[in-house]
């Protein structure tokens, strides 16, 4: 059995300013002008399409939106409102390739210069039929609603993208939602041309393996090895050696549920645990400092976006217990747990 291929959904600081852009495009479609919105969540206003933007403060205002103006099948807008040249030099590269697989693997190859929510990943399977999935984040950042709007955006995106790239047709044998059925029966056999399953454990669309193999419209060798080299450059920019601190902070929120300890993480980061110390130092803080750190970006998480217990969210980042947790939470956001949470909008 072949492995999939997999762009891990990783826990990205930023996001550029499009994936806020469309958010906003898409409740305009629906008569709905979010935009005022963006400055209570710290946000311009007149956010460009590569303006860096907080990931945390996007997942938050996007939750905000969707609890404020709530709109079924907001997400099968994007089979329309988003093409592969709105993914910049990386779309360019997708297109350019020979064959679906080739793109789909340029996709996944280049997935860190998109800073998608969710990962995903293509399965090749020996019974002629093939599977791109949603890979999702852990923990989820965002609530109920928003990752169900996500997913069917990421569903509407592909099944938009494979007309784009393929020509007109039904592309997919059938589609699978991570989310219930939100009685749009017409709009989403619109959209994908195929039965669709909700209530599903992983959101994915299936298609027959020989259309992998199916040439794109718009191959170009030329154009297309000048965009990867373009690719594969700002790659190796972002893989340039972070600083320390930095590199520990994503090694621990990439392995939320199994923190490292610091002999761990020194052996994960390639050097030893006198070295890590000592380079923490140097940049004035420490392992215990970094932990306590993401150990409270990853607490909020869980309580914004999931129904875990205080109790639970204490376990599950390796406190003694709750009281401790309690105790660290306070000092860190100046209320308690409880309160926290009792402050944030709804969700659903």
């Amino acid at each position: 059995m072949q492995l999939p291929e997999i762009a891990v959904a990783e826990p990205w600081e930023t996001v550029p300013g499009v994936q806020v852009l469309k958010v906003i495009e898409a409740f305009a479609r629906v008569g709905v002008d979010v935009s005022p919105t963006l400055a209570g969540f710290g946000m311009p206003r007149d956010v460009a399409l590569d303006t860096p933007v907080s990931f945390r403060q996007a997942a938050a205002w996007t939750d905000h939106v969707l609890t404020t103006f709530p709109q079924r099948g907001l997400g099968l807008l994007y089979v329309d409102l988003v093409t592969p040249l709105d993914q910049g030099i990386v779309g360019y590269t997708i297109l350019s390739s020979d064959t679906l697989r080739a793109a789909l693997r340029e996709r996944i190859r280049f997935a860190a210069l998109l800073r998608p929510y969710f990962g995903m990943a293509l399965h090749e399977a020996p019974d002629g039929l093939s599977e791109l999935r949603v890979i999702e984040r852990d923990p989820p950042l965002m609530s109920t609603r928003a990752r169900t709007f996500c997913m069917e955006r990421d569903l509407a995106t592909w099944a938009g993208t494979a007309r784009r790239m393929l020509g007109p047709g039904t592309h997919f044998e059938v589609v699978h939602c991570a989310y219930p059925d939100p009685q749009l029966q017409d709009r989403y056999s619109e959209v994908f041309g195929c039965p669709v399953r909700y209530d599903q454990p992983m959101s994915l669309v299936r298609f027959r393996n020989t259309l992998l193999d199916t040439p794109m419209r718009h191959a170009h060798t030329e154009a297309h090895a000048l965009c990867e080299a373009q690719c594969d450059a700002l790659m190796a920019r972002m893989r340039e050696s972070p600083a320390t601190a930095t590199a520990l902070r994503r090694l621990m929120l990439r392995r939320p549920k199994a923190l490292p300890t610091l002999e761990e993480a020194a052996v994960l980061l390639d050097r030893s645990s006198r070295t890590l110390r000592r380079q923490l130092m140097a940049e004035g803080t420490s392992y215990t400092e970094v932990l306590a750190d993401v150990r409270m970006l990853l607490a909020c998480d869980y309580m914004r976006a999931t129904t875990l217990g205080i109790r639970d969210v204490a376990l599950l980042l390796g406190y003694a217990d709750e009281s401790a947790f309690s105790r660290a939470f306070k000092r860190s956001m100046k209320q308690t747990p409880r309160a926290w949470r009792s402050a944030q909008p709804a969700m659903a």
